[in-house]
């Protein structure tokens, strides 16, 4: 550091006293009397940064060891790191014995966690404020000070640490120990994306990491793809300096409960553990799908569900010979059929998603069962038509009083009689997860799909509803909310040919499947997680008497209470210590395995480090 930033930072803290609160570098060998010592110590993923000959956290280790070597009889040591979440402190009774200290040193290690300077700072405030007085007190933080750990990223935060840090300064001496480097070059991988949510068996899976070079030179190597612990492909790639790419691989999952796959950069550079990622996703044998019949026919195609049905679950056809692709471009589907009278004696118990097909009005009782189905996780979407009573799905609540619909119909608008008589699908931009593989591909026919009658509606503000897709009125197509911990899906046109084209055009195949496997997958769950960081996820009741259990990477294994309430379920884990892909197995009337990926944080890769200014 420069003596420059020594002076801002006494401007800062705003403390007028006869001595220099910050200091930096070592200190003397002159006698002198014991002191009360608190060592934040920073053990984020930028600490392995390399300068070509040592990383950070080694010299790191070396001005800790030097402060210890100086101890004189009576000196006391609390040790604190700057990690990623609580509990900061490692050491909170202060210790007399410098070795405890180095073995404490040396079980933490490094760690690929983001850094929380905040949170580190005001525990060791917290262990001052504990220190009897008075008492000669300093705080001594070794860090590389990068600039994504220490400068906050709101202006509420920011005013915190200056809080922390003046109220340590009116305890202790305060000095800072500089163990960053000048940036060099580096590359990492800061994404890892699937081109789905999940998978059946043998389904070609499209993945694409993105390759950041934060250098100031071009650089070119290669990409290794791991799917299932097995090398699957090795792609070449260049990126510009300071530029970004997007590299992808195409692979065919096997067989299990999950797809586990790893991007790899093989490369030499300042930073290594930003050099993989990681994604995990559930492979599925089938989704099954509830279709609810509003409009019976004797005529099949006059039927509410008949578009449908054909769409999710078309005609079998013989087996494919070995000569024919057999890789499923999508999860299968399995379609059943019920009238809406039979609704309410169903089994939803195995159901993945609920179809309401231009029913009218559904039974106080197949309310509560769908209602209770959404809650543990399933899907529910409707589609409009003529049957449709508005009234009654307007006035539809869960089990919490609130609308189960996330949008209030208001009345059938009609465009025979407009100029043009018809209304296109317009998307979102960027696009919701649900078109993405449609929206911006003109083969799709979304945007030529001809709508001449719908339910004009708009959203509740009592749901966290999102339009899906608009029509070109501007009046809202599909939209959708997340409740407990499915999906609900409105759809306020009909899925057959009554009220437009969509039945029979290009786009209503790949919407009806997107919007299913939308609507099946869990809201709220983070599909990528950072090291360090706790994990949370929540269950039905219905597994109230599970027994759960996290899987690691090396295949150890450890036990995790399920704790209920009277809403559902909750599994809490305090998080990974490394990268990597877990399992969460779940044991009981419902056993199954949800994976999770685990990664480096990506702003940890960033090479910018604090300047005079900001510190």
């Amino acid at each position: 550091m420069r003596i420059s930033r020594i002076v801002l930072v006494v401007g800062l803290l705003g403390v007028a006293l006869a001595e220099p609160l910050v200091h930096v570098g070592g200190e003397g060998t002159s006698l002198r009397p014991p002191r009360h010592r608190v060592i934040v110590l920073d053990v984020s993923a930028s600490m392995g940064r390399s300068d070509g000959r040592t990383r950070a956290s080694e010299r790191a280790s070396r001005e800790v060891e030097r402060l210890l070597d100086a101890a004189v009889p009576g000196d006391a040591f609390h040790l604190v790191r700057i990690g990623a979440s609580p509990p900061f402190a490692v050491i909170r009774q202060a210790t007399f014995d410098p070795e405890e200290v180095r073995r404490e040193l040396e079980r933490m290690g490094e760690t690929f966690e983001r850094g929380d300077a905040a949170g580190a700072l005001q525990s060791a405030a917290d262990l001052l404020r504990q220190t009897p007085e008075p008492t000669t007190k300093e705080v001594v933080v070794v860090t590389d000070f990068q600039r994504s750990n220490w400068v906050p990223e709101t202006e509420s935060s920011r005013l915190t640490l200056q809080r922390i840090l003046r109220d340590m300064a009116r305890r202790a001496t305060l000095r800072f120990v500089d163990v960053g480097a000048p940036p060099g070059g580096n590359v990492g991988i800061i994404a890892l994306t699937p081109s789905r949510t999940s998978a059946a068996p043998g389904q070609r899976i499209e993945l694409t990491a993105q390759v950041r070079n934060y250098g100031a030179a071009p650089v070119s190597g290669r990409l290794e793809w791991h799917a299932n612990g097995q090398l699957a492909d090795i792609v070449p790639f260049e990126v510009g300096a300071g530029r970004e790419v997007p590299v992808s691989g195409l692979y065919a999952t096997a067989g299990g409960a999950v797809c586990e796959v790893e991007a790899r950069v093989q490369t030499e550079d300042e930073l290594a553990c930003d050099n993989r990622r990681f994604a995990s996703l559930p492979v599925r044998d089938a989704l099954r799908v509830l279709l609810v019949e509003g409009r019976p026919a004797l005529r099949a195609m006059d039927r509410g569900t008949a578009y449908l049905r054909l769409a999710l679950a078309p005609q079998r056809t013989p087996a494919p010979s070995p000569l024919m692709a057999t890789a499923p471009q999508r999860i299968p589907v399995v379609a059943e059929v019920v009238h809406e009278a039979e609704l309410s004696a169903a089994d939803l118990s195995a159901i993945d998603c609920i179809w309401l097909c231009d029913v009218a009005r559904v039974e106080p009782e197949a309310r509560r069962k769908l209602a209770e189905c959404v809650d543990r996780g399933c899907g529910l979407i409707f589609s409009a038509g003529s049957q449709l009573q508005a009234a009654d799905y307007n006035a539809w609540e869960g089990v919490d009083a609130r609308p189960l619909w996330p949008v209030e119909l208001e009345g059938i608008r009609n465009l025979d009689d407009d100029d043009p008589p018809y209304a296109t699908w317009e998307g979102n931009d960027p696009p919701h997860p649900a078109l993405s593989r449609l929206q911006g591909r003109p083969e799709s026919g979304l945007t030529t799909t001809l709508v001449r009658t719908y339910f004009r509606s708009r959203l509740r503000e009592e749901l966290p509803g999102r339009v899906v897709a608009r029509f070109s009125t501007g009046d809202p197509a599909i939209v959708e909310a997340p409740r407990g911990l499915g999906r609900v899906v409105a759809v306020v046109t009909s899925a057959d040919d009554r009220w437009g084209t969509w039945a029979v055009w290009p786009s209503f195949l790949p919407l009806v499947h997107e919007l299913v496997l939308y609507a099946t997958t869990q809201p709220g769950v983070d599909v990528d997680i950072a090291v360090g960081g706790p994990v949370e996820r929540r269950l039905p009741l219905s597994d109230f008497d599970s027994q759960a259990a996290i899987i690691a990477p090396q295949g150890s294994r450890r036990e995790l209470p399920v704790r209920c309430d009277a809403e559902d379920c909750r599994v809490r884990w305090d998080g990974a210590a490394e990268p990597g892909c877990y399992r969460l197995v779940l044991e009981g009337d419902r056993p199954r395995t949800l994976p999770l990926a685990v990664n480096v944080a990506a702003v940890e890769s960033l090479p910018e480090r604090l300047t005079d200014t900001e510190f």
